[in-house]
């Protein structure tokens, strides 16, 4: 049984050639793929980007789908016909309405 273990292996463990371990550690230890010390060095270093992300490349991937939309809630003042905001002040009457009111002040 050892000389099949040995000859699966590149380097067998020294514990499954005395016969140390059982059969239930026997079988785990064959599913278990083995790794070289390169092949783990190659997949850290290829992980790593190969230079800095942009600041509007950043923002434009965290912004994406967040486009402005069109307003729906206009309507027409009925005072001097202006574009306003439903259930809001219009501004053109505002800013006439005020100077109106600093002028009475003074």
């Amino acid at each position: 049984m050892s000389a099949i273990i040995s000859n699966s292996f590149k380097s067998p463990s020294r514990f499954l050639q005395s016969g140390i371990v059982g059969l239930a550690s026997f079988s785990i230890r064959l599913q278990i793929p083995y790794f070289g010390l390169q092949d783990l060095w190659n997949s850290i270093l290829l992980a790593v980007p190969k230079k800095k992300t942009s600041y509007s490349k950043k923002r434009s991937r965290f912004l994406a789908g967040k486009a402005l939309k069109d307003k729906t809630n206009l309507n027409r003042c009925p005072v001097c016909g202006s574009f306003k905001l439903t259930h809001h002040v219009c501004p053109s009457c505002y800013k006439s309405l005020r100077q109106e009111w600093k002028s009475q002040d003074l």
